[in-house]
This record gives structure tokens, C-alpha cells and sequence, in this order.
């Protein structure tokens, strides 16, 4: 057993030891600590400088990419500067030169046909870093209010040509008034059963947006929904983006993405960058070449409806000048392009040997203008021909089983004679009908009655036909047109649409005629500055399949316009034509075009085939 004294020793020793552990931790502890201190101090200095220095790095290269960005877009073709000398930044100019080009050897000016395959332009140089600026598309089309969009308001004209695959090309022409530049032109190109229709924007004839879709019947749709099946967006004559929608699904590329995309995802937008951009240019440069006309065309018969060969058909200005001249062909059709002339109006004088002439009046060529059909030409012989009693009834278009009683009715030769020399006149009876006698031929009937607009329509006596029924139409206000559909056939069910700017209209008649009333009216108010497209669909035949069919074109259809400053314009269905679907007319800047297209093909759920 330890005595006390060694016991006091081991303790003293412990206590040390304890001591010595608690200044060696201290200053273990403290060394540490600094060491810890000295490395986050260098560190944090270190990182700084690294910091500072990305900073500056991505500034310069934020910098490099943005002078060439404008580079690119200031530039005709790019070089790369030697590594030596300092890059030059050129900014940006306000306008870019317009981009002509000479495109004589792209069009056949003798067969209008357009070679679309050969290259003209392609796209610059791209960088990722470019984005579409919205300079032209929003400043145009008021996607909100359609009827206040500029673009109603410009200068419209319209061309046609030939692509080399032998389909009909038309272009739609829209030309800034105030730059006196186009900036906006859609091409339609018919593809058997559809329409493929492309809107091209210009930014001083250089190109920024193009849309594209199809449809059947070419009717007006809102470029801001998914009706638009592609869109392409373009910077510096590059594709920047391309967005398409299908089955209500919209799939977006964007050139600063292009690393990401698949080889035959990027060879795909190659193609599509270059195709839409040459034809951009070929579009914006040929049009200059292209002619514009008003193609007329008609057909001549005698009054028993046989069709008349060598028919001689003349046309004459105001002045009696002739201006074209033809001859019909063994089918009695005849056809000639008149040159655009809005300050003028024509007259077309059909004669034959032995048989009564006949005169077409009050023919206008307006810009804009496309296909005028002359309603047919039944020719009495001069000897022999017959005299018919002729009834004429005349009922009120709102209500076409209600006459108009005690109107007076003026009867002069020839067709659209609004002016000349009367032959007849007197007063319709309680019915609203008159009997005359008027020998075969064709004649303009006038008639007059308070509280109704003055209305013109064509009398046509001939062996087969001897019953006439002519619309009139309530006074017309100063913002309002009206527009009258009637027929011959019967039980021919005929529908009446009229369509404003991107569509956001649609006027059907309130009436459904069916049976023996056969007239359908719409009365189109607050008018403006908006566009409208009128269409006349066969419904007996869209809703029966048969869409080939010739029932309304041989129906005798008529489509008349009126405003508060009388009769504007009045349309013949086109004969010899099969189909479902005709488009007589547009308004564009407060001026009746003749369009007269004709469609045989609808969709099956289309609103060919709907009532409402």
C-alpha cells in the first residue's frame, strides 16, 4: 500500500500531465484555426479574382456575340476579321435596303409560269443569339379588331401565274399607301382539293413572318389560332424560330436550340429555312413582272338554247374605242382578259349574221379583280324570233312571298342597261307582277317604289323561259350593304355566308329559303374599313355527297349588292361548272370585286353542311 507522501507525488504528476493535455489542445486548437483562417482568406481572394474575371469574360462575349448579331444583319455576306486587327461593330441602320433582285430568268413572262426550284436568295450565316422582332405582323393585322386592321386599308391588287407544276398561282398584293411599298403578299396555290395558302410580311421587301395552311374552301381564318399550321419567324434572312400545329398540338423550334435537335430535325428546318426564304424573295420580286388583268369570260346561245359558233364579241370603251375583240367557240364560250382601268367602263356588243345583237353593260375592270362571269347570252333570230308573254313578278327580298304592289317598272334592252333608252314601262299589279310581251332576248328590268332602293335585274325570254322574279331590298343605310341570293331550280336548296376579316364575322342568311321562295338576304352593318368575303354553298348536294355536281351552276343563281347609293354590283353563277361552293364577291377598301371561284370538294364536318 502507497504511503502518503508517493501518493501526493502521482497526484501532482496527473495534475501536470492534465495541464500540459489543456495547453497542448489550446495551442493545437489555435494553430488550426489560423491555418483555417489563412486558406479561407486566400481562397475568398482567389475566388474573387475568378469571379471578377468570368464576369468580364462573359461580358466580352455577350459583347462579341451582339456586334455580330448586327453584323450579320448589316452585312451583305460575312468575313471573319484577322485575329490581329479589332473587330468593327457597324450599327444597325433604322431600314434595311430594300432587297431587290432580278428574277427574269425565274417567270416565263409569255406562259406566266414560275420556276420556283431555281435559287435566287439564301439564308445568311446563322447565330444563335438572333431573335424575330414583331416589326411588320402586329403593325398590320389588329389581331383583336380585324375590321380596324391597316392593312384593309392599303392598296390591294391581284396577280396570277403558273408554277411549273402546272397549278394556278394567285397572288394578293398589299401595298403600304403611305411608303408606296409592299409589305404584305399572299400567294394561294390550288392543289386539286385543297387551297395552300401562304402570308408573307415584308420589312422593306425584307422578309420577317410567313404563315401557311390549307384548307378546301378558301374562307377567311384568324392568323392567331391554331387554323395557322405553320409559322416561320426570320432575322437577317435566317429562320430564328419555327413553330407548327397539328392535331391541336404545336411543336416550336428555335435556331439557338439547334444543338439539341436530331440530324434529320436540323435537316428539316435547313429545308424549310431555304425553300421559305426563296420563294419570300421570288414572290417579292416577280410580282412587278406579272400583268394585271380581269379575266371576263361567258357563254352565247340561241333563244332554244343551242349553243352559237363564231359568234363575234366586241369590247368598247365610253368613247365607242374598241379595246378587245374575240370570237365565241363551238360550245358558244368565249373569254379575254381586260387590263385593270378603274376610271373606266365597258361595253361588250355580241353580234351574229342573222341574229338580234346583244349588249353587256356597265363592265368594270378594279383592281383587285379577278374572274367576271357574264351571265349567258340568249340571241333572238331577227326574222323569226318569237314573241313571248312575259310575267314578271317582283317580291320583297326580306320576305320573298310578299310582292311589291304599285311599283313602277321600266323594261330596257340588253344586260346591266341601267340608263339607256326604255322600251317599256308600267305598274305592277296587287301581286306585284306585269304581264308583257317582249320577243326572246335579254333584257335589264328597273324598278322604283318608295321606301325601297331602286333594283335592277336581267329579263331573259327565250322558248324555256318566260317567268321572271326579281328582288327588291328595303332602303339601305349609310353603313350597311345588303346582299340578295336567288335562284331558278327547285327544290335546290342554296345557303347565302358572308365572312369579315380573319373571320370573326360570320353573317347566314335569315332566311332558309326552300321550295318556290328561293331568295336569301343579308343586311352587313357597321361596316368601316372592315373586309368581306360572300359565299354561296349548295347544300342539297354538300349534305347528298355529291360535290361534283352542276346543280348550281345551272340553278340561274343570282347574287346582287346594294348600299344607300343603289345597286353596286350583280353576279351570275358561273355555268358549266361542277362543285358545292361558290365565292362571288369580295369588299375590300369599300370596292366589289368579282371573284367567282368555284369549289368541289368540302370537308365532311365543314359548315357546308350546317344550318346554324
Amino acid at each position: 500500500m502507497a504511503t502518503d507522501p508517493e501518493k501526493k507525488r502521482k497526484r501532482d504528476q496527473f495534475s501536470v500531465t492534465i495541464v500540459g493535455i489543456v495547453i497542448y489542445s489550446i495551442l493545437l486548437i489555435g494553430i488550426v484555426a489560423g491555418t483555417y483562417l489563412g486558406i479561407k482568406t486566400f481562397y475568398k481572394n482567389h475566388q474573387k479574382k475568378v469571379d471578377e474575371a468570368v464576369a468580364k469574360a462573359e461580358e466580352e462575349l455577350e459583347e462579341r456575340y451582339k456586334a455580330e448579331a448586327q453584323s450579320a444583319i448589316t452585312e451583305e455576306a460575312e468575313e471573319e476579321a484577322p485575329e490581329e486587327e479589332p473587330e468593327v461593330v457597324e450599327e444597325v441602320p433604322e431600314e434595311l435596303p430594300e432587297h431587290l433582285l432580278d428574277v427574269t430568268g425565274v417567270i416565263d413572262t409569255e406562259t406566266m409560269v414560275i420556276d420556283y426550284d431555281q435559287i435566287v436568295a439564301e439564308p445568311k450565316k446563322r447565330n444563335p443569339n438572333y431573335v424575330w422582332k414583331d416589326t411588320v405582323f402586329s403593325r398590320l393585322e389588329n389581331v383583336q379588331d380585324p375590321a380596324s386592321a391597316p392593312v384593309n386599308t392599303f392598296e390591294f391588287s391581284r396577280k396570277y401565274a403558273v408554277t411549273d407544276e402546272d397549278k394556278k398561282l394567285e397572288f394578293m398584293i398589299f401595298t403600304n399607301p403611305d411608303k408606296g411599298k409592299v409589305e404584305k403578299i399572299t400567294t394561294k396555290e390550288y392543289c386539286g382539293e385543297d387551297v395552300e395558302v401562304l402570308n408573307y410580311y415584308y420589312e422593306n421587301g425584307n422578309i420577317n413572318y410567313v404563315t401557311q395552311y390549307r384548307q378546301t374552301v378558301d374562307v377567311p381564318i384568324d392568323p392567331s389560332t391554331k387554323n395557322v399550321q405553320s409559322r416561320y419567324y426570320f432575322s437577317g434572312d435566317t429562320m430564328v424560330r419555327y413553330i407548327f400545329c397539328e392535331d391541336d398540338k404545336a411543336t416550336e423550334y428555335r435556331v439557338s436550340e439547334m444543338d439539341k435537335y436530331s440530324e434529320g430535325t436540323v435537316g428539316q428546318y435547313d429545308y424549310l429555312e431555304a425553300g421559305i426564304l426563296n420563294k419570300a424573295y421570288i414572290n417579292y420580286n416577280v410580282i412587278k413582272l406579272l400583268p394585271e388583268y380581269e379575266k371576263v369570260e361567258g357563254y352565247v346561245m340561241d333563244e332554244f338554247n343551242t349553243a352559237l359558233n363564231e359568234v363575234s364579241v366586241t369590247v368598247y370603251d365610253e368613247i365607242e374605242d374598241e379595246v378587245v375583240k374575240t370570237e365565241t367557240n363551238g360550245d358558244g364560250y368565249y373569254s379575254f382578259d381586260l387590263p385593270i382601268d378603274r376610271s373606266k367602263t365597258y361595253k361588250i356588243k355580241i353580234e351574229k349574221g342573222t341574229l338580234d345583237s346583244v349588249e353587256v353593260h356597265n363592265i368594270r375592270a378594279l383592281n383587285g379583280s379577278a374572274s367576271m362571269e357574264i351571265e349567258p347570252v340568249y340571241m333572238a333570230y331577227t326574222e323569226t324570233g318569237a314573241i313571248y308573254n312575259t310575267q314578271i313578278l317582283v317580291r320583297d327580298a326580306a320576305n320573298a312571298i310578299t310582292g311589291l304592289p304599285e311599283a313602277t317598272i321600266r323594261i330596257r334592252a340588253g344586260i346591266n342597261n341601267y340608263e339607256g333608252e326604255v322600251l317599256a314601262t308600267g305598274t305592277l299589279d296587287v301581286t306585284g307582277a306585269i304581264t308583257a310581251p317582249l320577243k326572246a332576248g335579254c333584257y335589264t328590268a328597273e324598278v322604283q317604289k318608295g321606301g325601297y332602293e331602286t333594283c335592277f335585274f336581267t329579263i331573259i325570254v327565250k322558248s324555256d323561259h318566260q317567268a321572271v322574279l326579281g328582288y327588291a331590298v328595303a332602303d339601305v343605310g349609310e353603313d350597311e350593304v345588303v346582299t340578295i341570293l336567288s335562284w331558278d331550280s327547285t327544290p335546290l336548296d342554296l345557303d347565302l355566308r358572308i365572312f369579315s376579316s380573319s373571320g370573326k364575322r360570320s353573317n347566314r342568311s335569315g332566311i332558309d329559303s326552300v321550295g318556290s321562295t328561293m331568295a336569301e338576304m343579308i343586311r352587313t352593318t357597321q361596316l368601316g374599313s372592315d373586309t368581306f368575303e360572300c359565299y354561296v354553298s349548295d347544300y342539297s348536294n354538300c349534305t347528298g355527297g355529291d360535290l361534283y355536281s352542276y346543280s348550281m351552276s345551272s340553278s340561274n343563281a343570282y347574287v346582287s349588292i346594294y348600299s344607300a347609293d343603289g345597286l353596286q354590283a350583280m353576279f351570275h353563277v358561273p355555268v358549266a361548272h361542277m362543285g358545292v361552293v361558290w365565292k362571288p364577291y369580295e369588299i375590300r377598301n369599300a370596292r366589289v370585286l368579282p371573284i367567282n371561284e368555284y369549289y368541289y370538294h368540302t370537308e365532311s364536318d365543314s359548315i357546308w353542311m350546317k344550318k346554324e
